[in-house]
Order: C-alpha cells, then sequence, then structure tokens
C-alpha cells in the first residue's frame, strides 16, 4: 500500500473511532425506570382507594395502621429507588445524546452545558427549566420529531408538585374523613398525571433517540 493510500486508511479509521454511539440501549433503561416509576405510582393510588373505609378509622383512633397505608409507605420506599435509577438513566442518556447533538450539528447552539444533565434536576430554582432546555436542545439539534416540549414538562412540574403534597402522610394530622379523602384524591390525580407524563416522555425519549441514530448511520 502506498504512503498515500496508508494515510487515508489511516484517517477513515480515526473518522469511525470518532463518531459517537447512539444512546439506544441507556434510552431504552430510561423509559423502563420511568414505566416502573408510573407503575408504583398508580398502584399506591390504587390502594388507597380500594382502602379508603379504612384509612378514615384513623381519625378516630390515630394508633390504628391501616394495611393500606402500610403498603403506600413500602410503595414509597421502592418509588424512592426506582426515582434514583431513573435520575441516573436520564442523566446518562442526555450526556450521550448531547454528545451525538454536538457531533452531529455543532454548530448548533445548546442554552445548558452537558455537565448539568445530572445537577439540573435536582439543583434549587434552576430545576425549573434548565432539564427542559437540556432535553429540548439535544432533540432539537438533532432534528427530533416531537415539536413542542413544553407539555412534558408542564406535567413533570405538575407532577413534582403533587408528589410532595401526597408523599409520607402523617395520619395524625388527619382530623376529619374530609381530610383523608384530600389526600386520597391527591393520590389519584398525581398518578393521572404521572400516566400523561410517561406518555409524552415515551415520545421524547424515542424520537430523540431515534433521530440520534438516524444521524450516525447516516455519516
Amino acid at each position: 500500500m502506498s504512503a498515500l493510500g496508508e494515510t487515508a486508511a489511516g484517517v477513515g479509521e480515526v473518522s469511525v473511532a470518532q463518531v459517537p454511539r447512539a444512546p439506544s440501549r441507556v434510552g431504552a433503561v430510561v423509559l423502563a425506570t420511568s414505566l416502573v416509576v408510573t407503575a408504583i405510582t398508580v398502584a399506591a393510588a390504587g390502594v388507597v382507594t380500594l382502602g379508603l373505609d379504612d384509612l378514615e378509622l384513623v381519625v378516630d383512633d390515630p394508633h390504628h395502621l391501616p394495611p393500606a397505608l402500610d403498603a403506600v409507605n413500602s410503595l414509597a420506599r421502592a418509588g424512592l429507588l426506582a426515582v434514583l435509577a431513573a435520575w441516573v438513566a436520564t442523566a446518562w442518556w442526555l450526556v450521550d445524546l448531547r454528545r451525538v447533538a454536538d457531533w452531529a450539528a455543532p454548530g448548533y447552539r445548546h442554552r445548558r452545558s452537558d455537565w448539568w444533565a445530572l445537577a439540573a434536576w435536582v439543583v434549587p430554582i434552576v430545576s425549573l427549566w434548565f432539564p427542559y432546555q437540556l432535553v429540548a436542545d439535544s432533540s432539537r439539534a438533532l432534528g427530533s420529531r416531537v415539536g413542542t416540549f413544553w407539555p412534558w414538562w408542564i406535567a413533570w412540574l405538575l407532577i413534582s408538585t403533587g408528589t410532595g403534597f401526597v408523599s409520607s402522610p402523617r395520619s395524625e394530622e388527619w382530623t376529619s374523613a374530609h381530610d383523608v379523602e384530600v389526600w386520597v384524591t391527591g393520590m389519584q390525580l398525581n398518578a393521572a398525571l404521572t400516566v400523561v407524563g410517561l406518555v409524552l416522555w415515551w415520545r421524547i425519549v424515542r424520537a430523540a433517540t431515534r433521530a440520534a441514530k438516524v444521524a450516525v448511520a447516516g455519516d
């Protein structure tokens, strides 16, 4: 092989090595963990709905621990682990997605650095819009078919607020059956919002991951 041929081959090898990998597997993990979180949330809402009559007994006997409340506390612990797994997987997916976006569309102006992929979700104040920007920018840079990301983000903010409202119930604070019913209704609404959020998130993750695969395959 001539020196020119060797040089061309070397350049080709470097180019191939520099092509990033589409985050297909981690995208699947993101969807799986999100599905688990949703399933746990819906299950908890179902448990308290079916156990409403038993929960209302706490009003007359604060020391009574209804099986429904015990089950919800167990589901909450499992849900926390699922949320942590989803958080890590989503950050990993965003970093890989951004890597492909930077390679495929180097001229696209991202509003946030990729290192925010993990921190943006938990840092106070900025968590209200940084994650939205990270997801939207990388998706748009890759030409995702999702036109708007606001419905998903609004759903996410409502879910976060609702989860804070219904989490860790203190039965001694229930002074009437109405208090219990309000809490159960909050669980039901939060579960419904979580299902909506999952559907919107599922579409975003699949579309962005597919766009990344197309970008890499089209090189």
